[in-house]
């Protein structure tokens, strides 16, 4: 069975959303790290389509409502995903979050 991925996109600002371009850069990068990682991993490597609701506009500031990164932690409970991918830690993580944090040179499976 494919080890299923849900892809955190995001960025901080409204503008940035409206502009789009990180967005749509980040998915790419998020589609071509999955089909690497589909030839690597026993098994295979998806994102369900489903698991792309997480993607928007959202800060990353302390206090701040935080919608995208609160639904992805209730959703981790549904055995709807097996593991989270985003581009770089900071988009999807915070220090006042509870999701740990791998080293770059790491991946947890």
């Amino acid at each position: 069975m494919a080890l299923r991925f849900a892809p955190i996109v995001r960025v901080s600002t409204e503008k940035q959303k409206k502009k789009g371009e990180s967005l749509r850069t980040q998915e790419t990068q998020i589609r071509q790290y999955i089909a690497m990682l589909e030839k690597a991993i026993p098994g295979g490597a998806c994102i369900p389509e489903y698991c792309w609701q997480y993607k928007g506009q959202e800060h990353a500031t302390p206090n701040q409502e935080r919608v995208l990164l609160d639904r992805l932690l209730k959703d981790s409970s549904k055995d709807i995903f097996d593991a989270v991918i985003c581009c770089h830690e900071s988009l999807g993580f915070r220090e006042d979050c509870c999701i740990p944090r791998c080293a770059p040179d790491e991946l947890y499976l």
